[in-house]
């Protein structure tokens, strides 16, 4: 399956492809303005798409692709693990995750866009783990809308959350606590895990060296305080000043499955890392 995976930040668009034998990365750089209105409402279909701004190689990709994939950032969506009914959910399927999605969000509270990933079974065998994500609808439709090339082209929508914990499990082989910090200029999206297992994540705001604290506290909040943290830093790397000193953990190499440093025609490849991540999936 041909597969694009459209990983949207401030100013550029970091886009993922290809299958594992075959993984090629790219950059769009934009303007805000290239996708929202004077008044900040979405765009219409008539107007600029993401793929408008690419060169004639990418737009090819995108028409061939057979499945596009858009990657909500972590700074505007809830991550959280779930742990739901294993007897209910193989009865009732679908039916039943959408039913505890309102227990995680009350329909009353707005309309979002929702994800459930399956992590593992209970050792009990009564429950699955998920890892839960919920987007407001009004802002991904807007990203929905950018990144696609037709008002009949169907967008999945995966968040950034799947993207950054399959690579640091990749990074860390799945063994001890592995945090994945994607930067950006005034914050960090940060994902914790532990033996390959999704313990917390979230997007923390921060543009100095007082980032990397609140980091260090969100970390061994959420894990044992006598095991010491792997991390995989990622993203923007121009900003990586705002982590202070990082001798509270020991560093994570980029996966070597994601092809990055092999790639051509790519520079920073650090902030292909969420793309590759939720593209690495669909070789399972």
């Amino acid at each position: 399956m041909s597969n694009l995976v459209i990983d949207i930040k401030d100013g550029y668009a970091a886009i993922a492809t290809g299958s594992e034998n075959q993984r090629a990365y790219y950059k769009i750089l934009f303007d805000e303005s290239d996708f929202v209105g004077e008044s900040g409402s979405a765009k219409s279909f008539t107007s600029l798409s993401l793929f408008e701004l690419a060169d004639d190689n990418l737009k090819n990709l995108q028409s061939q692709a057979e499945m596009t994939t858009l990657v909500v950032p972590m700074r505007f969506s809830m991550v959280k693990p779930v742990d739901i009914d294993k007897a209910g959910l193989d009865s009732l399927g679908d039916e039943f995750l959408t039913w505890e999605s309102h227990q995680q969000l009350p329909e009353d509270l707005g309309d979002f866009e929702i994800g459930f990933y399956k992590l593992r079974r209970s050792f009990d065998d009564k429950s699955y783990k998920f890892m839960f994500y919920a987007s407001t609808r009004d802002f991904t439709d807007v990203l929905s809308n950018f990144v696609a090339s037709s008002p009949d082209l169907k967008v999945e929508i995966k968040s950034e959350a799947i993207g950054l914990f399959n690579a640091v499990c990749l990074a860390s082989d799945k063994q001890g606590v592995g945090v994945a910090i994607a930067l950006e200029s005034d914050g960090a999206s940060v994902v914790i895990a532990h033996d390959g297992d999704f313990l917390a994540g979230k997007f923390i705001p921060g543009d100095n060296t007082s980032l990397g604290e609140e980091i260090m506290y969100y970390v061994f909040a959420n894990c044992a305080d006598d095991l010491k943290p792997k991390v995989l830093i990622c993203g923007d790397l121009d900003y990586m000043d705002h982590l202070g000193r990082l001798d509270w953990a020991d560093r994570l190499q980029m996966p070597a499955q994601f092809g990055l440093q092999a790639a051509a025609g790519i520079d920073e490849p650090m902030m292909y890392v969420a793309a590759a991540g939720v593209n690495f999936q669909f070789d399972d």
